[in-house]
């Protein structure tokens, strides 16, 4: 087996069935994966945290399982923030702007407040790509992973019987 097979097989899968065995329900650790998935690639730089809190807050969630997903998913933000700026931009009827590695580097560099008078309109158009693929991916992830979890939930309980 080699370490990332291992890795997911000890951390993420393992960390899964202990969230299980501790109560939580098949449902609700689908719904942390969802919504840990999703707030992980949110495309606005330096919100996770706090939608990561607001949706554990508000959807009732366990922190660590969330915490656990978004921080996994994390590194893929750099991979969708591109294409969720030119959904929003095709969305808007709006000219793509053009977006360099370095020069997000620098303005996230200034500051916060910097970067979002920087950018305006690109973080709307971000959003918006995101809110288009956030809905039917939600879903389909909550649905995905309910399924095995409801199966390791039931082998979980047999071997709590036998």
């Amino acid at each position: 087996m080699n370490r990332v097979q291992k890795f997911l097989n000890e951390k993420v899968i393992g960390s899964l069935l202990n969230f299980l065995i501790q109560g939580i329900s098949p449902q609700k650790l689908a719904l942390a994966i969802s919504v840990g998935f999703l707030v992980g690639i949110f495309p606005i730089l330096g919100t996770h945290t706090g939608l990561t809190i607001l949706a554990i807050y508000v959807l009732r969630l366990n922190p660590a399982s969330v915490l656990l997903i978004t921080n996994l998913f994390f590194p893929l933000f750099f991979v969708f923030v591109i294409p969720f700026v030119r959904v929003g931009e095709f969305l808007f009827q709006a000219q793509q702007v053009s977006i360099s590695i370095e020069g997000v580097k620098k303005m996230t560099e200034s500051g916060f407040i910097y970067t979002l008078q920087s950018l305006g309109m690109t973080l709307v158009y971000a959003f918006a790509g995101w809110a288009i693929f956030s809905i039917p991916v939600g879903v389909a992830i909550y649905y995905i992973t309910l399924k095995p979890l409801l199966s390791l939930n039931k082998h979980k309980k047999d071997k709590v019987v036998a």
